[in-house]
């Protein structure tokens, strides 16, 4: 196995031992009895070296072998294609190099939703989309019967969630017979994961934002000229949704009560993710609520707005209070990172001067204290593993952000921000993982970061205490903590701020850089229609039906995806 030329047998089973523990939770598609080292060296070395190259990111005693390991990696992803080898480990594997890619510079580079679908292909091709029959002959059988079961509802939930984050059709489709029985599978066989319960709510939870993201998306496609936008009622469709999350959350609290326990730290862990894809799905359904219902019934819009702040402020605090709380976050798959950075850039909307007059002087103040907490938090030691981890890039991009909106004291350069860590040899300093990457013309400063001064020094007019993120003991016991380490934020974020460019973010940060995405509060539809090209997000803009955001993003401004400045 090519991986030994890296790691030691005994660093491979430290390595595989990592990503079950801390990994899989976030995951929730491998089960402990079928997926072993010993095991998937016979049926997939390409799995397990998968899932030893995704752990090595955090293994910080071989800070070196993450790159070499993602090398071959890459030569055996690509082998495997060419060979047309097809099996539910291959499967599974491709689904892990789409949730956590390599890092990457430039839009082009991206290969999570190419990755996504050689597995979504391969798994109808396997015929995981059939229905297993429960009970099965052997506790063997049921285990491989539920694994192929499980690999299919995790497909359809990254399909729905990549296909609204790049703004691309689904492959999988939403009636799947299996994806709609999802909340009577698990409980159809003794052998289920204690994981799977929450899995399945994830997927109940998606088919009903994609619902009524598509109702609010057909007054789009009837009417691309904004006629007759009255005949469909966008604030009758937030009340429904809400309407709907409420009762999906009341039985989730009873299923957790009964056939979860509630004193096992990943099933804990597991209830706060459902919470933030829960309100998350909520913000973006809002808002679209709050932008169009301002058309049709300008007297309802403070409505939806209050529900646009309820949902972007738990999401924030989710991650602050409860994910982060867990030492657990910085082994996040990066779609969390994305989402509640694009809570945040929802929230600082309301700091500019267009829209600042939508809400009070309060409201503006716990915007700027979230932000803060929630970028102290993403480039702590505990979460960001390396500057191109995206909590990192996020966090610098929330700074820079922040920097237009809030006024700057003056005051002495270094502060300090005291923060536990649950790997006490982690560190968020430089890895070889931007030797991957090298940097090969002159950084390119953005307008909005070259002013920008220390992250922690961030305060409104009014007296304010700097930025610090105390990491609590926490709640949820079984994750170790240790003694609290210095971490010096000021004047690193400050370097690493003069360094931000384009080329820096990831594929969904395009879309918050968009200045029609900044002409309205409300980011929802404009996310949703902007990558789709229907072109709802500005009437000034004008998207072709189907051109998609990055063939209209190449058009306007030349294809320079990792050069684009926000203006």
């Amino acid at each position: 196995m090519e991986v030994l030329s890296v790691l030691t047998n005994s660093e491979v089973e430290t390595l595989f031992k990592l990503f079950m523990d801390k990994i899989n939770p976030y995951m929730s598609m491998f089960d402990e009895k079928l997926h072993t080292v010993v095991g998937l060296r016979i049926r997939s070395p390409f799995l397990l070296t998968v899932i030893v190259t995704i752990a090595s990111r955090f293994y910080t005693t071989r800070p070196d072998a993450y790159v070499r390991l993602m090398d071959i990696t890459k030569k055996m992803a690509g082998d495997a294609m060419m060979n047309m080898a097809k099996s539910i480990e291959h499967c599974q594997a491709f689904i892990l190099l789409a949730s956590y890619p390599a890092p990457d510079r430039k839009y082009s580079e991206n290969r999570n939703w190419m990755y996504s679908g050689v597995a979504f292909r391969m798994a109808t091709d396997l015929g995981l989309y059939r229905p297993q029959q429960l009970p099965a002959a052997t506790e063997q059988l049921e285990r491989e019967a539920l694994n192929r079961t499980r690999t299919w509802i995790v497909c359809f939930y990254l399909d729905e969630s990549m296909s609204a984050h790049f703004g691309r059709p689904a492959t999988i489709a939403r009636d799947d017979a299996v994806v709609r029985s999802a909340m009577d599978w698990w409980k159809r066989s003794q052998y289920a994961h204690p994981y799977d319960i929450h899995l399945c709510l994830f997927v109940e939870l998606l088919r009903m934002f994609r619902r009524y993201l598509d109702k609010q998306q057909e007054s789009e496609v009837r009417f691309p000229l904004h006629f007759a936008i009255e005949d469909v009622d966008f604030h009758q469709l937030s009340r429904e949704f809400d309407e709907e999350v409420a009762k999906l959350e009341a039985t989730a609290q009873t299923l957790f009560e009964e056939h979860t326990d509630r004193r096992n730290p990943v099933c804990i862990l597991r209830e706060r993710l459902c919470d933030f894809t829960t309100q998350y799905s909520r913000l973006i359904i809002h808002s679209a609520g709050f932008q169009k219902g301002q058309e049709v019934a300008p007297g309802e819009e403070d409505i939806c707005l209050t529900r646009c702040l309820e949902a972007a402020f738990r999401v924030l605090e989710i991650v602050m209070r409860d994910i982060a709380q867990t030492g657990t976050l910085r082994y996040a798959v990066d779609g969390y990172f994305w989402y509640c950075s694009f809570a945040s850039a929802f929230l600082l909307k309301f700091l500019g001067p267009d829209h600042r007059e939508k809400v009070d002087e309060a409201t503006r103040q716990k915007i700027v204290s979230y932000v803060q907490e929630l970028i102290a938090v993403l480039s702590s030691r505990d979460v960001a593993v390396d500057a191109s981890h995206p909590p990192k890039l996020f966090s610098k991009f929330l700074s820079g952000m922040m920097a237009k909106h809030v006024k700057q004291p003056q005051q002495p350069a270094t502060q300090t921000i005291q923060v536990t860590t649950t790997t006490p040899s982690s560190t968020a300093t430089e890895s070889p993982v931007a030797q991957m990457y090298p940097q090969t013309s002159p950084v390119q400063t953005s307008p909005m970061t070259d002013h920008a001064p220390p992250t922690p020094a961030l305060t409104t007019s009014s007296p304010t205490t700097s930025t610090e993120w105390q990491h609590q003991p926490s709640q949820f016991a079984g994750f170790e903590q240790y003694d609290a380490i210095p971490m010096q934020l000021d004047m690193e974020q400050q370097e690493l701020m003069k360094d931000v460019t384009q080329q820096e973010l990831n594929t969904g940060m395009f879309i918050l850089d968009h200045p029609p995405w900044w002409h309205d509060p409300s980011m929802g539809m404009d996310f949703a229609s902007l990558a789709m090209g229907s072109g709802a997000g500005d009437p000034g803009m004008e998207f072709g039906a189907g051109g998609g955001f990055e063939q209209q993003h190449q058009q306007q401004y030349g294809g320079a995806f990792e050069t684009y400045q926000m203006h």
